[in-house]
């Protein structure tokens, strides 16, 4: 979560490249466990309780980010006064636990609760352990990631449902979610090449923005 107090000027407590590296590989690696389908399964299994092996790939995938994140940034026994964005993740992520006590899918319901609280831990530590450095990184690879999702896609294309079978995707990601990575690394990209117009960076690193917005 943003917080006014440390974005989007640079953390007082910064910490090495090779963090700011691991930080943007933990997200990316969150970012493919939860959204990259590799397989087409059936809606009832989604809901009926019986993880396969890429499901239980997910949940490791976010117990090693848990695990990392409480290693290298385990938090502080004190108390202060926090954003009231943060706040509200907070208390979002309360309601997600809360849910779980009555939903039809508890076994669904626990393990997205548990996926948003490392989620919530991985941005916090984002934002309290680095700078804007490791956002550029990370939004320079996110843009990697789905460009090159997009040519996977248009090179191999995989089978798909029926009701999908005219509309662009890779791998077996739904549609909509990859109409939405799109639309994010467009939005990313396009803010690049605006705002590189009022620094020095010259031609060349225009013309790289523009060509991997097109």
């Amino acid at each position: 979560m943003l917080d006014h107090r440390h974005f989007p000027t640079d953390s007082p407590v910064l910490r090495s490249n090779s963090d700011s590296r691991a930080l943007t590989a933990c997200l990316l690696a969150l970012i493919v466990a939860s959204e990259y389908k590799f397989r087409l399964r059936d809606q009832d299994q989604s809901v009926s309780g019986n993880p396969d092996v890429f499901v239980l790939l997910e949940i490791a995938t976010y117990a090693v980010v848990a695990c990392w994140l409480f290693v290298h940034f385990r938090p502080a026994p004190r108390l202060h006064t926090a954003h009231w964005v943060t706040l509200t993740a907070y208390a979002y992520v309360a309601t997600l636990w809360l849910s779980t006590t009555y939903s039809p899918y508890f076994e669904m319901a626990l393990v997205r609760s548990w996926q948003m609280a490392v989620l919530l831990a991985a941005t916090r530590s984002v934002v309290r352990h680095s700078g804007r450095a490791t956002m550029h990184l990370f939004a320079h690879s996110y843009c990697v990631l789905v460009s090159a999702s997009v040519v996977f896609g248009a090179l191999v294309p995989l089978p798909r449902r029926e009701s999908q079978a005219d509309r662009f995707t890779w791998l077996y990601l739904h549609p909509v979610t990859a109409g939405q990575f799109l639309a994010i690394a467009v939005v990313v990209l396009v803010g690049y090449v605006l705002g590189r117009r009022n620094t020095h960076t010259g031609r060349a690193g225009r013309c790289r923005c523009t060509s991997a917005c097109c």
